[in-house]
């Protein structure tokens, strides 16, 4: 069989993401489809991802943004469902080589490295 594929507009990727009665772990794995960079890695500031998968309370409206664990936890359920690389991480969601592929851009910015992961890995190799 031929690998076709279809164009999606990330805009309702974002949807899906801010969908409050998806499970996390979704909407994690939907942020990072509707952000993806062309060489398929996402990366946010420190607690963007955790806000992204807040939720309002019901009766009060409070926004109710998830704890770190949380977020980790929806990040590894997505890479174990296999709507996310195992490299994911709060700081840099990863869609898998295999899931998506992108027509603008040149090979430069499909093969771009990643500055979370390249300064992730630098920090490593220091200590």
């Amino acid at each position: 069989m031929t690998d076709l594929f279809n164009k999606h507009y990330r805009g309702v990727w974002e949807g899906h993401a801010a969908n409050e009665s998806a499970p996390r772990w979704l909407r994690a794995a939907c942020l990072a489809y509707a952000r993806c960079q062309p060489n398929g890695h996402t990366p946010f500031p420190r607690g963007l991802v955790a806000l992204a998968l807040a939720t309002h309370d019901p009766v009060t409206g409070e926004l109710i943004v998830p704890d770190r664990r949380t977020v980790y936890d929806a990040i590894r359920v997505a890479v174990d469902n296999g709507w996310l690389a195992q490299q994911s991480c709060a700081r840099c969601l990863i869609v898998p080589p295999h899931a998506v592929a992108f027509d603008v851009g040149t090979a430069k910015a499909r093969n771009a490295v990643c500055t979370w992961h390249e300064s992730k890995s630098t920090r490593k190799q220091v200590a």
